[in-house]
């Protein structure tokens, strides 16, 4: 910023500091829409928020934010009116929830940020390594593949029993579960691996097909760190990982 006047400096300082509670805002308002079943009023104090984002963040620099702001204007506007029974789990919806989720962490990563003169940092943090726990072979080689892509180290098991006998040999710092799997969900070892002291500093995030509320809730409530669509863009999970990963290894 040092080709910017001093009040611009100060004004930009105080605009990042708002990051914290704009995003407390945005999952409050956010929640309020998924418990009414999209209700007209909880989805007007929603598109209020990402609106005024979309506005001003891109005047203080954050263009990547603006544009994803932006992104969830759009699917707001695109996803089903109330219905009786109201339908968030249509196309239209999971968009919404997967464009919401990576504005989200977009704006937590910006409470952290990485310091500007890299001769401030010591050595390179170790990738982080994470255990995929999918069932269908295909889905995990791909989401493998992209994961690494971004700089991941990833191991791939089927199940819970393969899940306890690699967490014994391969530390991991999170673990991605699918939330369905062959005869157990992600709820469910979720629940296993919260009563094993040996396992609280790992991340668990779950994967799902669709944003059913009651889903989510299960998850959360068995000690998931993050409840992240499938169909959402993998540097929205990439960017979870890392959020939870630090918040587990900081507790």
């Amino acid at each position: 910023m040092t080709d910017q006047p001093p009040a611009f400096d100060l004004l930009h300082q105080r605009y990042t500091d708002s990051f914290p509670r704009k995003r407390s805002e945005i999952e409050r308002a956010w929640q309020q829409v998924l418990h009414t079943g999209g209700e007209e009023g909880a989805r007007a104090d929603l598109q209020r928020l990402v609106h005024r984002l979309a506005g001003s963040a891109p005047a203080y620099g954050f263009e990547a934010i603006g544009t994803l702001a932006r992104g969830v204007e759009e699917h707001l506007l695109q996803a089903p009116r109330p219905a009786r029974p109201p339908d968030l789990t249509a196309a239209p919806a999971g968009d919404l929830h997967a464009s919401i989720q990576a504005l989200i962490d977009a704006l937590a990563a910006q409470e952290h940020p990485a310091p500007a003169n890299a001769a401030e940092t010591s050595a390179p943090p170790a990738p982080v390594r994470v255990i995929l726990v999918l069932d269908s072979v295909e889905q995990a080689r791909e989401l493998r593949e992209h994961l690494e892509r971004q700089g991941l180290v990833v191991q791939h098991v089927a199940d819970s029993a393969a899940l306890w006998q690699m967490l014994v040999t391969w530390p991991c710092q999170a673990i991605v579960l699918d939330y369905w799997l062959h005869g157990e969900t992600a709820a469910e070892i979720a629940g296993m691996l919260g009563r094993e002291s040996s396992f609280a500093r790992i991340a668990r995030i779950c994967l799902a097909n669709d944003p059913a509320a009651p889903l989510e809730q299960a998850a959360l409530a068995a000690g998931c760190d993050a409840f992240v669509l499938k169909s959402g863009p993998v540097e929205a999970l990439v960017a979870t990982i890392h959020r939870y990963v630090a918040q587990r290894q900081a507790s």
